[in-house]
């Protein structure tokens, strides 16, 4: 989903190395370049330091769940 949001990179229809060779294949020098620059424009966006408090909200809702 990530990847298909930001646009950042190719994905497969399956995990089959055939899928993986198909999509492959469509690679350009061009379309490399594009996702390559789309990581860049998007990084901070996507980085644990802008993420940071969704992620403490996931790790304490798995830890309350849990009776030590």
């Amino acid at each position: 989903r990530v990847v298909r949001n930001y646009d950042i990179g190719i994905v497969t229809n399956d995990f089959s190395p055939q899928g993986m060779a198909e999509a492959i294949k469509c690679l350009t020098k061009e379309k490399i370049m594009y996702h390559k620059n789309q990581c860049h424009l998007n990084a901070r966006i996507l980085s644990a330091e802008a993420n940071i408090q969704k992620i403490k909200d996931i790790v304490m809702g798995l830890v309350s769940d849990k009776t030590f």
